[in-house]
């Protein structure tokens, strides 16, 4: 379940598999992948002010999409996924 079906601000629990990155890995990092920082202050406040006005369809809406990336079976079993 994503965070477009879980709009009602509670925890949620996280599986995140944390990659320690070389320096050079580290600068394309920073210097190429990052694509956009965004402030979304505004957006979160108005997200939950729908929800607190039990207008959850609003409140989806304004929530931004997860993408998934497709990932080879033998990264998976590298990466413990599976």
């Amino acid at each position: 379940m994503g965070p477009r079906e879980r709009c009602v601000f509670e925890q949620i629990a996280l599986q995140v598999n944390t990659i320690g990155l070389k320096p050079f890995a580290a600068k394309l990092y920073i210097e190429k992948w990052i694509l956009k920082i965004t402030e979304i202050t505004a957006t979160a406040q108005k997200i939950k002010s729908f929800i607190d006005n039990k207008n959850l369809a609003k409140a989806i809406k304004l929530i931004s999409s997860e993408n998934k990336y497709p990932i080879c079976g033998e990264l998976m079993k590298k990466l413990g996924m599976i």
